[in-house]
């Protein structure tokens, strides 16, 4: 895995680099894997190369599964508030449980949470969270993290997430992933997932 990560990371800088000297305003979440989170030989090599490339840091936001965060420990935990130091936001996704710690979260270095909108209409309670789908944005707000639904996939769930401030949504109901292209025949980068857009309710 850690050598999938190292290829993709490659190429994300690559992409991100060509389309920078058109426009800033762009992003990529850039999913990293427990595996090279985990791996004592890479991940220095992984910092080495993010710190030489440190003027994207505005453009990347590295994602790691709630699962890979929760099972870091110190070492893990020291690598990903060493990424966030050198400007880098980070992302969590694949959460199970809101019963976290995001005070913890903020001082790693955490920017972003996605929670599934399956999740906000109607399973608070279930996933452990400590108020109502109406409080949560408050409760991250408090802690410097931005909400982002994801799984949106039909109009009557974006009509339910309106109530709840949502920062940001995901789904496919916003587009379909798309190939990021050097040109008119060659794929660069394919985003796996689909876009990620601001979602605010209009005044």
């Amino acid at each position: 895995m850690s050598v999938v990560d190292n290829l993709l990371l490659f190429r994300c800088v690559q992409v991100l680099r060509r389309l920078a000297v058109k426009t800033r305003e762009i992003g990529i979440f850039c999913n990293i894997s427990a595996d090279t989170l985990a791996d004592v030989e890479f991940f220095p090599q992984f910092l080495d190369y993010m710190a030489a490339n440190r003027d994207l840091s505005a453009l990347i936001i590295f994602e790691f599964s709630q699962e890979a965060v929760l099972k870091a420990g110190p070492a893990g935990e020291k690598n990903l508030a060493r990424l966030s130091e050198m400007g880098f936001a980070l992302s969590m996704d694949h959460v199970e449980t809101l019963a976290l710690d995001f005070v913890k979260l903020k001082t790693i270095g955490f920017r972003h949470l996605k929670v599934r909108a399956t999740t906000m209409v109607q399973g608070m309670s279930g996933a452990g969270a400590a108020v109502a789908a109406e409080d949560f944005k408050k409760l991250l707000s408090r802690h410097g993290l931005n909400l982002i639904a994801e799984r949106v996939e039909d109009e009557k769930t974006v009509l339910q997430l309106l109530d709840y401030a949502v920062d940001y949504a995901q789904g496919y109901l916003f587009g379909e992933p798309r190939a990021v292209r050097d040109d008119a025949s060659k794929p660069v980068l394919a985003d796996r997932e689909a876009p990620v857009i601001p979602f605010k309710k209009a005044s």
